[in-house]
């Protein structure tokens, strides 16, 4: 692993702090405190969940990309062979039970996959028999041990996708059933929650994809006139790279922080000149943010957390990006706008979901929006909604109503100004930041163009969740 990958994220936030400067934007960093609010507990139990599903995610991707890989160096092969050496490998293949199957019963699972590799005919590929004994006088074993039979080209390519075949059946095989995941995103609204399943939506559309290239590859070899068209292999280079994004993404993902993540991180920041202040106690760090705006010491929360729209905070979105615009949201304007008092746009913004509270099953937004213009509150909602079974707690009513009064508490208590000594901006130290990057193997970025040529994928931080 690189330098640049290993340290990424010191090099991101060089980069960020650097633009930052370079505009004249004056910033501060509010990092978690190592104490959690008690309340937040049920989201950290679904954050690892989440986590949990990511590495699954991550796992297929992996497989898909490495498959895409070797496919697209057996078609080149199969391409540079000659008409004999192509039909060899069709005979093979048909012989391996490599077939046919339908489309949709693929996706669903469809035909087992064969499980042995091939073996080839014994007239073209002998196998030599090792000796029944070992002569007492024999000095050495050296000439008794039987090697493998290496494969021809053709053999080895009828192998090569053959396994290729199986890995993606296998794979198709251990996946839920598309069917039912479809018929879930069908049925339920936008915006509406739904279960997660095995695959991402993105990821059931490279299947998709996938499994039409091993049709036409499938097809062929039934017909024993398999031709590969450049629209076939231009086909696959593109499903190779957007695999290769998708792994490269839940990859990041799956790469959670650690404490080590964190010290570097303010060490390169507070040498940029950027004051790092955690929140103590129960607070969180867009808690405290939203008060520090709140209360006229800074402009704006950056964050892609919207938790911090609840606290009526400017929030501005998309600053790790590199391609996506600013945006930027008021969350004084949202309440105005929906014509809700505090109290009330308090109560929505939890029936949506937030760190601290869970959604009720089938409310969405519209849903939601509605029911507390007609009834005012949640506790009004739950005895409306409590004869519809549609409309399901995840938890007991008592211990939901509990959640929604902690979360109640939370949103309507703004916690107090760190001190102004820890909110004093420094000069940056360009020595202190040389070592730094030198320290971390980075030190040839400093001297790098100050535009976005070389910056890491689309985002400082190196990652594109959308495409996962």
């Amino acid at each position: 692993m690189s330098n640049e990958q290993k340290n990424h994220h010191v090099l991101a936030w060089y980069r960020l702090a650097r633009d930052l400067n370079k505009n004249n934007i004056s910033a501060i960093c509010v990092f978690d405190g190592k104490e959690r609010n008690i309340a937040k507990a049920n989201e950290t139990k679904r954050r690892l969940e989440v986590r949990q599903l990511t590495l699954a995610r991550g796992s297929i991707e992996d497989a898909r990309f490495q498959r895409l890989h070797d496919l697209k160096v057996g078609m080149d092969q199969f391409q540079s062979l000659d008409d004999t050496g192509r039909k060899e490998i069709l005979q093979l293949l048909k012989q391996s039970a490599f077939q046919t199957v339908d489309g949709s019963e693929t996706l669903l699972g469809g035909t087992s996959p064969a499980k042995e590799a091939i073996r080839p005919p014994a007239t073209e590929a002998p196998v030599i028999e090792p000796p029944e004994t070992i002569e007492p006088h024999a000095p050495s074993l050296d000439g008794l041990i039987t090697q493998p039979t290496p494969l021809t080209t053709t053999e080895y390519l009828a192998s090569l996708l053959n396994n290729l075949h199986i890995s993606y059946k296998a794979n198709i095989a251990n996946l839920v059933s598309v069917s039912t995941d479809t018929q879930q995103m069908q049925q339920t609204l936008p915006g509406e929650e739904r279960s997660d399943k095995t695959m991402s939506k993105h990821q059931y559309e490279l299947n998709v994809q996938e499994g039409k290239i091993w049709e036409e590859i499938c097809g062929g070899v039934d017909k024993l006139t398999l031709e590969i068209s450049e629209v076939a292999e231009k086909e696959v280079d593109t499903l190779l790279e957007k695999s290769q994004v998708m792994a490269n993404s839940f990859q990041k993902r799956n790469n959670a922080p650690t404490a080590q993540t964190y010290r570097d991180s303010k060490e390169i920041l507070q040498a940029m000149g950027i004051p790092c202040i955690d929140a103590t106690g129960a607070i969180e760090a867009e808690a405290l943010a939203s008060s520090m705006v709140l209360k006229g010491l800074a402009d704006y929360v950056v964050s892609e957390d919207t938790d911090v729209l609840v606290y009526e905070a400017p929030l501005i979105r998309n600053i790790t990006s590199i391609v996506e615009p600013l945006l930027i949201i008021s969350g004084a304007d949202i309440r105005k706008e929906l014509d809700l008092d505090r109290a009330a746009y308090v109560d929505l913004v939890l029936l949506l979901g937030t760190d601290f509270s869970q959604r009720i099953k089938n409310l969405g937004p519209v849903r939601a929006y509605d029911f507390i213009k007609k009834y005012g509150t949640i506790e009004k909602i739950l005895d409306a909604i409590e004869n519809q079974p549609k409309y399901e707690l995840k938890l007991p009513r008592d211990a939901y109503l509990a959640q929604v009064q902690i979360a109640r508490l939370v949103f309507g208590t703004l916690p107090p100004l760190p001190s102004a000594e820890l909110m004093r901006h420094v000069r940056k130290d360009d020595t202190r930041v040389a070592a730094i990057l030198r320290h971390y193997g980075l030190q040839q970025y400093m001297m790098e163009d100050l535009g976005y040529k070389n910056i890491l994928a689309e985002s400082y931080f190196h990652d594109n969740p959308q495409a996962a």
